[in-house]
């Protein structure tokens, strides 16, 4: 493989991993000075469950806001981080649970490094808009996902678009 990559590219990427090796380092260093060695643990064995799912802490617990952002650890379950990251909405169930019942179903399609906005670009390429933005391999990734979104809600591209606009899920900031 080596002829078909160019030697800046394959150096660019050594020096990429080595930058992703350091800040992980740092980080981890940042939280033993901020909260000294044993702080997660601490703050593992605070809760018994939840606080946002009211799940046990038995096992499978992330700890949200790392304290590197001047905001205290929070131990959750995985479920309720995701929820706390937005992977799923949560909401108070409104009169029409056809919302929720949305972003369930495309949670359950949704690999975990695929967005919002992901899906809002897949969304407007199939319905032939400006896609602001993404290399064609991510593009076709991004329709791919739109197309198993549509096919698993029954909704059209459009209703998904007028659906997350309403969500506010997906937006660029700024635009």
């Amino acid at each position: 493989m080596s002829t078909l990559l160019p030697d800046e590219f394959r150096v660019f990427c050594l020096l990429l991993n080595a930058l992703k090796q350091w800040l992980s380092a740092e980080q981890a260093a940042t939280d033993r000075y901020l909260l000294g060695g044993s702080a997660r643990a601490l703050c593992r064995a605070m809760l018994t469950s939840c606080l946002i799912t009211g799940e046990p802490l038995t096992k499978g617990i992330d700890l949200h806001h790392p304290v590197r952002d001047g905001r205290p650890p929070i131990p959750l379950s995985k479920e309720g981080h995701r929820i706390i990251e937005e992977q799923i909405t949560s909401g108070e169930p409104s009169d029409d649970d056809e919302p929720d019942d949305i972003a369930r179903t495309i949670g359950e399609i949704k690999e975990r490094n695929q967005s919002w906005r992901m899906l809002r670009r897949g969304c407007q390429l199939i319905l032939g808009l400006p896609p602001g933005g993404g290399t064609n391999a991510s593009n076709a990734s991004a329709k791919s996902l739109a197309r198993r979104a549509i096919a698993k809600t029954g909704r059209t591209a459009q209703d998904l678009l007028n659906w997350m606009d309403a969500k506010e899920l997906g937006l660029i900031p700024g635009a």
